[in-house]
């Protein structure tokens, strides 16, 4: 898993010394491109297999069901990110387990852990599951990084733990690498249109 860590993250480097202008142009896109059909994560593989639940949305008692207007998904979304980031404490996870984690005193994971239970607490509050998606970038002086995306009015947003603000996904300068389909979670895309091959990133996150 390391080998493909790093083989990701030095073939990932060599693609920053340039700015490929098919990537200047999907930064107008509204959604993170969808360029070709890639592996999972091996992690959140791994996660489905063993705890199948994490990565469904029946099953999670939603505390609102109503009708949802831009104002309120995006007021949920605003409480959630704040909420998540404030009472998770960062902690590195060299093994790339996905498990997501509690909302209580002493929580702690690591980005994908964030994103795993910002989308639990999102489903928890009855916001629509087929808004909610992964997504995994490069960030420079970082490596790979995986957050939730939301879409709302047709535009992907990014909940990172890295900001309390919730940033339209071409306003972040990250490298965007893949991205899990909405209409079928077990599906992912690669989605900068040089990226290295979807197996190392999958491997790798």
């Amino acid at each position: 898993m390391m080998r493909a860590f790093y083989l990701a993250a030095v073939t990932i480097a060599g693609m920053l010394l340039y700015i490929s202008p098919a990537l200047a142009t999907s930064q107008n896109s509204l959604t993170i491109p969808e360029v070709a059909v890639s592996e999972p994560p091996t992690g959140y593989s791994q996660m489905c297999t063993d705890r199948m639940l994490l990565c469904m949305a029946e099953g999670i008692v939603a505390l609102h069901n109503g009708a949802w207007d831009s104002d309120s998904l995006m007021h949920t979304l605003r409480d959630v990110n704040r909420s998540v980031n404030r009472n998770m404490r960062w902690r590195a996870d060299r093994t790339e387990n996905w498990t997501g984690a509690e909302i209580a005193k002493g929580a702690s994971g690591d980005c994908e852990d964030f994103a795993i239970t910002k989308r639990l607490q999102l489903l928890g509050a009855g916001f629509p599951a087929e808004r909610l998606s992964y997504a995994v970038a490069y960030v420079p002086r970082t490596g790979l990084h995986t957050v939730l995306i939301a879409n709302v009015d047709g535009v992907d947003l990014v909940l990172d733990n890295r900001t309390p603000w919730i940033e339209r996904w071409s306003d972040t300068h990250y490298v965007w690498l893949l991205k899990q389909s909405v209409a079928y979670p077990n599906t992912w895309y690669t989605t900068y249109p040089d990226s290295p091959p979807g197996k190392a990133v999958a491997l790798a996150a």
